[in-house]
């Protein structure tokens, strides 16, 4: 038995005075003082001198199961208790053994403990009269009257349990229970069961199914809203879920499950009101452990866990949560906190829950900061004794109080509701307010000496502040706005001074929230730095041509002016691109910048203050301009046309002619064409002191080729055989067969009575600049005779034109007026014709026959029959 002492941080102690050995489950309770009253485990009760109350039988409950009992008082009556007991299968005895059947059900039993320290007055009344499991209760939201709640099945064909929801007032038991059905809760009767603390939720674990939570109406009794949990944080994992237990919030749940395979036991905690499933989880302990374990809440609002040995015997620890309101492992989770001798096992007491609800809400506060005490419970507070922790105390019900140094103190409330008094304590941190020193200052550079300038008001913090602070800042114009946190001043970092000098109220604030307030004065002084040379670079130095932006390299030019101020190192020297920017030292520029010719702004800070701001032109030098085109045109002879001269821009100083070889060729501003290939040229231009170039790169080509468009070569008059011919050029052309005599002044030409055979056309330009270009065609010619006497003319008869290089078949036949074939050509001996022999012996004169079938290489066809005359003369 613990007993919970009514001081803070003080563990509770154990006696062991106890008759009971609960198998599973129990209830307990105590009389307004805390001293023990009644216990039971829902089959036999004893009163407070641990001695069993006569009932004359058992009460009606499963002692096996999680919770097979609660013990609930009359509101308004001190003396009149009820024991609700849950019966979940049907009880038969051995035949040689006289005891009744018990069916399964809820039932009540009422108690009376001003009568002999507790006497029976009603005993197993049915509340219920089928199988029920597992049972809470909590408050009802008049904060007086109780709800009890269990789940059951009317029937037994029935898949889904039901909520039965039991209300307890002055006049007794209302025994028409508010039905919450249509849930589709397949619970589970072994397992647990538990309201929230606000009465606003309902959890229910149930070993190897479903592990849910429901909203709980506890004005109406409804329930409503299931929502499943995951039962692991590990993949696939369906661990057996047995004890669970609320924080004293209602906002974390926490779970123990069994892996029956790994004989393992975790503890997890659920955020309720994260909505995503796999994050809402987080495994805060895994343990060898052999059976289920329970969780209960307790006044001092820590969470007790049992524990068990092999073969399912109890423990001899009682675990706990010491912050079961924090998250993850802030928790703090500790094991064997609490010998308890072998008693520890898979149940512990069943309480009303709402009983731990009640808190101090209040956390962590500033010095000197009012605190605003508040308390969460159950029922109205009707009076409150507060002990800060300090000496102080007040019986204000929700009192105001400032603590005038930082430390950890606890806070003690001992409140009243429904005549009955309840203490707790909640250790508050009162954080220390920022430190700042005083009589601080903001020296600024007046550049025109006209005493009014922007300041970065941010730049007090390495003044006003230690280092390592980390401190929010605001800034006001007057002291009460400073203290009421209003009219902050909205832009501070560039303010403009209103007065000079002029005070500044800031309010420097924690990473607690704590805050101080200070002054600190901003003052425009005039510092005259000597002008500082320009900076100046080519346009190009960027990388890119003709974008006006040069590259600057702003750290060489810091070290310059250093040098040149001979600044000491304890001096800071910045550059930055307004002059608002430098008075409130805002975008800083970098080591290097790309920009156009601008004006940036320096400024040299000391340990006063400002030591002088100034501005320093950067000058970007125009690119010298080179006035050539991306490509020339020289003709193939270029000594009979005029020379293209090219001329270089006379804006620049020096000229660099160079060759694909990048080789310079010339250093003259005028340069001849007078050959192909790839040329460059450089120039060079002084501006401002500093030398610049550009560069750029031309070709020089010879003109194109015409090109063949279209080729129409006509045989089929042998009396005019044509050549048509069109070309694609920039010129006017001229055109040959011969390579001598050429014809034409255009883009197309046709050559008629063309002679049969292998024909070469030569076309050319007319101004003889472009390359000429020839096209090899062939005049398919049938001649009609053969006169084979070696005189040099018609001694073969061969197709003109008949050639290889223009047909990918050649088949012709030769016979004589019989049909009877006498020689056969194809691509092998086309060209060297037939001779008007047969077998090698010489044929007479006479008319002979031909056919013959050619296919060029467009898949044209030409077929052609005729007679040959051979003649011999």
């Amino acid at each position: 038995m613990l007993n919970f002492p009514t001081l803070p941080n003080v563990s509770p102690t154990v006696s062991f005075d106890s008759d009971l050995i609960a198998i599973a489950g129990s209830s307990s309770i105590s009389n307004k003082k805390g001293e023990l009253l009644l216990y039971t485990d829902g089959v036999a009760v004893w009163n407070k001198k641990n001695k069993i109350i006569p009932t004359n039988g058992l009460l009606f409950g499963d002692n096996e199961m999680a919770q097979p009992t609660i013990i609930i008082p009359k509101p308004g009556d001190d003396s009149i208790f009820y024991i609700i007991t849950v019966k979940s299968f049907l009880d038969v005895g051995p035949p040689d053994i006289p005891i009744p059947v018990i069916n399964p059900g809820l039932y009540y039993t009422v108690i009376d403990v001003s009568k002999n320290d507790g006497t029976v007055v009603i005993k197993n009344q049915t509340l219920l009269p089928f199988e029920v499991g597992k049972i809470s209760a909590v408050h009802h939201k008049d904060g007086e009257s109780i709800w009890f709640t269990t789940s059951g099945r009317e029937k037994e064909t029935d898949k889904f349990l039901s909520f039965y929801s039991f209300k307890i007032d002055k006049s007794g038991i209302i025994k028409t229970p508010v039905v919450s059905k249509k849930l589709r809760y397949e619970g589970d009767f072994n397992g647990t069961l538990k309201f929230s603390p606000d009465g606003k939720k309902l959890a229910s674990s149930n070993l190897e199914k479903e592990l849910v939570f429901f909203d709980f109406d506890n004005e109406t009794g409804i329930v409503s809203n299931k929502q499943n949990l995951i039962k692991s944080s590990v993949f696939f994992d369906q661990p057996s879920v047995y004890g669970l237990e609320f924080s004293n919030d209602s906002k974390l749940l926490y779970t123990t499950s069994f892996n029956k395979n790994t004989n393992t036991e975790t503890l997890f905690q659920y955020e309720l009101d994260n909505l995503h499933p796999t994050e809402r989880i987080k495994k805060i302990h895994t343990k060898n452990q052999n059976g289920y374990t329970s969780l209960q809440l307790s006044h001092n609002s820590k969470i007790y866990k049992t524990q068990t040995r092999p073969n399912n015997k109890s423990g001899d620890y009682l675990d706990v949560i010491n912050a079961p309101d924090k998250i993850g492992l802030d928790a703090n989770f500790k094991t064997k906190v609490i010998s308890i001798k072998d008693k520890s096992g898979t149940g512990l007491p069943n309480f009303i829950q709402s009983y731990f609800r009640t808190r101090i809400l209040n956390e962590q506060s500033c010095v000197n900061q009012l605190i605003d005490f508040k308390i969460d419970t159950y029922s109205k507070i009707t009076a409150a004794i507060w002990d800060f922790g300090d000496g102080n105390t007040s019986n204000n019900i929700l009192p105001q109080y400032a603590y005038s140094s930082p430390g950890n103190y606890n806070v003690k409330v001992t409140i009243t509701i429904n005549s009955r008094q309840i203490t707790t304590f909640k250790d508050i941190v009162i954080h220390p307010n920022p430190t700042l020193l005083k009589n601080q200052k903001l020296i600024q550079c007046d550049v025109n000496n006209d005493g009014v300038d922007y300041f970065n008001l941010y730049n007090i913090n390495h003044k006003i502040s230690q280092p390592g602070s980390d401190l929010t800042y605001h800034f006001y114009e007057t002291k009460a706005d400073a203290e009421k946190d209003t009219n902050r001043i909205t832009t501070p970092e560039s303010y403009q001074n209103k007065t000079n000098p002029q005070l500044i109220f800031t309010r420097a604030i924690n990473k607690n929230d704590c805050y101080s307030i200070e002054t600190f004065s901003i003052e425009s002084s005039f510092v005259n730095i000597p002008a500082i040379n320009p900076m100046i670079v080519c346009e190009d130095s960027d990388g890119i041509i003709n974008n006006n932006i040069g590259l600057f390299n702003i750290k060489a030019k810091k070290d310059e002016i250093r040098k040149l101020l001979s600044l000491p190192s304890s001096s800071s020297l910045d550059l930055f691109p307004t002059l608002k920017d430098a008075q409130t030292t805002t975008n800083k520029l970098d080591d290097s910048i790309n920009t156009t010719s601008t004006k940036i702004w320096l400024r040299v800070d000391n340990s006063i203050g400002c030591g002088g701001i100034n501005f320093i032109d950067l000058i970007v030098n125009s690119t010298p301009q080179i006035n050539l085109q991306n490509e020339y045109t020289l003709c193939i002879d270029p000594k009979k046309y005029t020379p293209i001269i090219l001329s270089a821009n006379s804006m620049n100083d020096k000229f660099e002619w160079k060759n694909a070889n990048n080789n310079i060729i010339s250093t003259n501003r005028l340069f001849t064409l007078n050959r192909v290939g790839k040329f460059s040229l450089t120039v060079y231009k002084t501006e401002n002191g500093i030398e610049c170039s550009n560069s750029k790169s031309f070709m020089v080509v010879n003109p194109k080729k015409p090109i063949i468009k279209n080729l129409e070569i006509n045989t089929e008059n042998s009396l005019n055989n044509f050549i048509n011919i069109e070309v694609e050029g920039t010129s006017s052309y001229e055109y040959s067969i011969d390579g001598k005599n050429y014809f034409g002044n255009n883009t197309n030409y046709t050559f008629n009575n063309v002679s049969p055979g292998i024909k070469t056309i030569y076309v050319r330009d007319i101004n003889n600049c472009e390359p000429s270009i020839q096209k090899e065609v062939s005049i398919i010619g049938f001649p009609k005779f053969l006169t084979p006497n070696n005189d040099g003319e018609n001694d073969v008869w061969i197709i003109y034109g008949a050639n290889n290089n223009f047909f990918k078949t050649i088949d012709i036949t030769i016979f004589n007026r019989f049909g009877k074939i006498l020689h056969k050509m194809n691509n092998n001996n086309a060209e060297l014709g037939w001779e008007g022999t047969y077998n090698g012996k010489t044929l007479p004169s006479d008319g002979y026959w031909y056919r013959a079938k050619l296919i060029d290489y467009k898949d044209k066809v030409i077929e052609k029959t005729g007679n040959i005359s051979l003649i011999r003369k």
